[in-house]
């Protein structure tokens, strides 16, 4: 059976190379064509893509699996390095119907159209992938466009590992292709309602066995969906073990840091906080206009108060968009303590 080469962007310190086979990409191919009828897409309508690591293409039809069962529109392909006022522009240009993006690009489109009075009028579904879709992202993207965010977990190791119910909004395990599990830190499974870390046993990869493979992100049990579909549930994905917050005692925990009542201080556009050490915090910044002495200080304020710690924070300024890794992959919190 044929094989193709995948390796991990290596952003927890180690990358991972694995072999995978020509049925798991048949799997990722049906899993695709689940999600797009599962939120009832029209296949007839302009695709566009915006990604890592492409080149900028236009394509007479959306490629498989679509285009394989379905007469298409056309398909825009970007890569995510282009600004910003670039990608907005070409996503208007194109009547862009269907738009897969990476939610912290999503998040800077939507900072652009608002800023410039800019309305994606053809626009009609929106699909998250590559990076933990935030709440805050998301209640942003809902309210300007009025349409609901369609998210989809999935991995370069394991391919499509769970996609967003269009009726509960929870989060269904592909699970006739993998098992998923949630542990605790003794390694034992947890219910529903219950956090811990993710391990992934990939059915059908004869080529690298994936048993019980720690992934790195964590995630919530869910309760069973009410939509009847009988797939396993995620109620959360909480992110990667680099996005947990080390307190001073050494404790670790999923850090809270009041995105919500940012704009109410100050035009923020952006954020990213990076824990330093147990004492030490940056926040990296785009702003809308230089922040007052007042704002900053108000700011400061907020975020010890929603850390639950006193941090010595330093603020950094960006003018365009904060950098993302190389993968074109972006956390709003990472911890460096080792």
């Amino acid at each position: 059976m044929p094989r193709t080469k995948s390796q991990t962007s290596g952003s927890t310190g180690e990358p991972v190379l694995i072999w995978r086979t020509a049925l798991n990409q048949f799997d990722w191919l049906c899993t695709t064509m689940r999600e797009h009828l599962w939120h009832e897409r029209d296949f007839t309508k302009p695709f566009c893509a915006i990604r890592a690591n492409i080149d900028e293409v236009r394509l007479e039809n959306w490629g498989a699996p679509a285009a394989l069962l379905h007469k298409t529109g056309p398909l825009l392909g970007l890569p995510i390095n282009r600004s910003i006022a670039e990608q907005v522009e070409k996503i208007a240009a194109f009547h862009t119907h269907t738009l897969l993006i990476y939610p912290n690009d999503l998040s800077g489109v939507i900072d652009y159209c608002q800023h410039h009075g800019v309305l994606f009028s053809d626009l009609k579904a929106i699909i998250t992938v590559g990076e933990r879709l935030s709440p805050d992202i998301r209640a942003r993207a809902e309210a300007f466009f009025g349409l609901k965010i369609s998210d989809i977990y999935s991995s370069q190791e394991a391919g499509t590992i769970a996609l967003q119910c269009p009726v509960s909004g929870l989060y269904h395990t592909m699970a006739e292709n993998v098992i998923l599990e949630i542990v605790d830190r003794d390694g034992n499974v947890v219910g529903e309602g219950d956090s811990g870390r993710i391990l992934i046993t990939d059915l059908h990869n004869f080529a690298t066995a994936l048993i019980r493979y720690d992934i790195g992100d964590y995630a919530e049990v869910g309760p069973p969906c009410p939509c009847g579909r009988g797939l396993p549930t995620l109620k959360r994905i909480l992110g990667r073990e680099r996005n947990l917050i080390v307190m001073p005692d050494g404790s670790r925990n999923w850090p809270l840091v009041g995105y919500a009542k940012y704009r109410e201080i100050a035009p923020i556009h952006q954020y990213q906080i990076i824990q330093e050490d147990r004492e030490h915090v940056e926040m990296r910044l785009v702003v809308e206009q230089p922040l007052t002495a007042e704002e900053e200080s108000r700011l400061i304020a907020h975020v010890q108060k929603s850390l639950g710690h006193p941090f010595q924070i330093r603020l950094s300024y960006f003018e365009d968009k904060i950098p993302a890794d190389a993968t074109g992959k972006f956390e709003e919190f990472v911890c460096r303590v080792r």
